[in-house]
């Protein structure tokens, strides 16, 4: 080979090195263009679809057990096993707001206890006159002591029933048991079957 020929091919040589290693540095420089595009992690589009979708969390349901007020009235609910009648079952006797059917064992035998709330005093007092089948009464000497209650008691529908109203506030409170137990008011009061808060601690009908 020539002189000349020689050096043209080294110009060659040189000049396909060069193209490929522009080749080479081009394609290098485009991969960390899309790379570098943003910051790694989740797009703003999913984050605002998590923010949207996040769980909330649930309130806190509403106590199972009486309310606060009924409680203070009777203290004796909170040992008992209770469940509050459905607003259809409470309101279906005039003047009643609410009531709670709870049970508890009275001398060995198993006792139903209602304590009612009422728009009224009257409204309680009402109701338990109004019971007329059996002996139920309102009941006298010494199971009516003056003491701001009043009371009924004798059987009624089959059951032996007990029943007190305060005199001034809108709260009642009625103890069914089979028809042959018989005991008076004062002797399940002095059981601890019930338990009802002193006339002056309770807030009178409007």
């Amino acid at each position: 080979m020539s002189r000349r020929s020689a050096y043209v091919v080294a110009l060659v040589a040189v000049a396909v090195v060069g193209a490929v290693a522009g080749v080479w540095l081009a394609l290098a420089s485009g991969g960390g263009s899309g790379t570098d595009a943003g910051p790694v992690g989740p797009s703003s589009t999913t984050s605002t679809t998590s923010d949207a979708t996040a769980p909330t969390t649930p309130s806190t349901p509403a106590s199972s057990g009486p309310p606060e007020a009924l409680e203070q009235v009777f203290p004796s609910m909170a040992a008992q096993d209770c469940a509050q009648d459905t607003q259809s079952e409470a309101t279906e006797v005039p003047g009643r707001l609410r009531r709670w059917r709870c049970t508890a064992d009275y001398d060995g035998a198993g006792a139903t206890i209602f304590y009612s709330e009422w728009t009224t005093s009257v409204a309680a007092v009402s109701y338990a006159d109004s019971w007329t089948d059996g002996s139920y009464a309102r009941t006298g000497g010494s199971d009516r002591a003056g003491d701001g209650l009043l009371r009924w008691a004798g059987t009624n529908e089959g059951y032996f029933k007990l029943t007190w109203t305060y005199v001034d506030a809108p709260y009642s409170v009625t103890v069914v048991l089979p028809r042959a137990e018989r005991p008076t008011t004062d002797e399940v009061l002095a059981s601890g079957l019930i338990e009802l808060s002193p006339p002056q601690d309770v807030a009178p009908s409007p």
